[in-house]
C-alpha cells in the first residue's frame, strides 16, 4: 500500500470513531441544562425539609427510646418485685395451705387413730365381756348339762333297775361227776385228786339272772361266784362257747368220748350251751360223761 491509501484509511477510521463517540455522548441544549439545574435545585430544597422532618420523626421516635430504658428497667424491676412478692405470697399461701392440710391430716389421723383405739378398746372390752358372759353361760350350760345328765342318768338307772327287776329270772344249777366218783381209775392219774368224794362239784344252787341269758351264761356266772375253774373256747360247730373243763376235770382224760354234758329240766338239748336260752325256773345240771351219752 502507498501512503495515501493508508492516510485515507486512518482518516475514515477516525471519522467513524468520532461519530460513535458523539453518539455515545449525551449532548443537551442550554434550555435542557437549565431545566435540569432548576430541578436539581428544587430537589436540593426539598431534601433538607424532608431530612428535618425525618430527623424530627427520628428524634420523636428516639425520644421515647431515650426515656424508655429507665422506664423499661423500672417496669422490669417492678414486674420482678411484683413477681417475687406474688411468689412469696403464693409460697406463704401454699405453706399456710400445706400447714392447714397437714394439721387437718394430723387431726384427722389422730381422730381416726383415737377412734380406732377407742373402737379397739371398746371391742376388746366387749369381747372380754362376751367371753366372760360366754364362760358364765357355758358354765351354767355345763352345770345344767351335768345336772340334766345326772338326772337323766339317775332316771335311766332307776328305769334300768326297774326293767332289770322285771326281766330277771331265777334258775337252778348243779355240777356233778358221779361216774368218776364211782370209778376214779377211769380218770388219768394226774387229775384224780380233783375228783370230789361224793362226785358233786356244786350242789344245786338258785341263781338270779337276766331274761334271755344262755346256759353258758349261767354256768359262767356261778363259776365266778363259787370260784370254780372254768375252761371254755369258741367253737364254730356249736356257734358259741364250748366247755373243755370244769374244776380241773377236762375232756378226754377218761377216754376219747369223755367230757361235759348239760341237761335242762332232765333233757340233753341238741345244741350248744351258748345257743340255749333259759326260762324262769329252769333246772340246769352239768355232768361229766365217759361214753358221751349219760352222766
Amino acid at each position: 500500500m502507498d501512503k495515501k491509501t493508508k492516510r485515507i484509511i486512518i482518516f475514515v477510521l477516525l471519522a467513524v470513531a468520532l461519530v460513535i463517540g458523539f453518539r455515545q455522548l449525551n449532548l443537551q441544549s442550554v434550555s435542557d441544562y437549565k431545566k435540569e439545574q432548576t430541578k436539581v435545585a428544587k430537589d436540593l430544597q426539598l431534601t433538607p425539609v424532608q431530612t428535618s422532618s425525618a430527623t424530627e420523626e427520628h428524634s420523636e421516635k428516639a425520644a421515647p427510646s431515650s426515656k424508655d430504658p429507665d422506664q423499661k428497667t423500672s417496669g422490669k424491676d417492678q414486674k420482678k418485685t411484683a413477681k417475687e412478692s406474688s411468689k412469696k405470697e403464693s409460697k406463704k399461701d401454699s405453706k399456710e395451705h400445706s400447714n392447714k392440710n397437714s394439721s387437718k391430716h394430723t387431726n384427722n389421723y389422730t381422730n381416726k387413730k383415737s377412734n380406732k383405739d377407742n373402737k379397739g378398746y371398746t371391742n376388746k372390752n366387749a369381747k372380754k365381756q362376751t367371753r366372760v358372759d360366754q364362760k358364765k353361760d357355758s358354765s351354767k350350760g355345763k352345770h345344767r348339762k351335768n345336772t340334766s345328765q345326772k338326772n337323766t342318768s339317775s332316771k335311766q338307772e332307776k328305769e334300768d333297775e326297774k326293767e332289770d327287776e322285771k326281766k330277771l329270772i331265777q334258775c337252778t344249777i348243779s355240777i356233778i361227776c358221779p361216774v368218776l366218783a364211782d370209778d376214779p381209775s377211769a380218770m388219768q392219774e394226774a387229775y384224780r385228786n380233783y375228783i370230789p368224794g361224793d362226785g358233786v362239784l356244786l350242789e344245786t344252787s338258785t341263781v338270779t339272772i337276766k331274761e334271755g341269758s344262755s346256759v353258758f351264761d349261767l354256768l359262767k356266772a356261778v363259776c365266778q361266784a363259787k370260784d370254780i375253774r372254768l375252761d371254755a373256747e369258741y367253737s364254730s360247730l356249736y356257734s358259741g362257747s364250748y366247755v373243755r373243763g370244769i374244776g380241773h376235770l377236762y375232756e378226754r382224760r377218761a377216754g376219747d368220748m369223755s367230757g361235759w354234758l348239760y341237761k335242762v329240766n332232765g333233757v340233753i338239748p341238741q345244741k350248744g350251751a351258748s345257743s340255749y336260752k333259759l326260762k324262769d325256773n329252769d333246772n340246769v345240771v352239768w355232768g361229766y360223761t365217759i361214753n358221751g351219752r349219760g352222766m
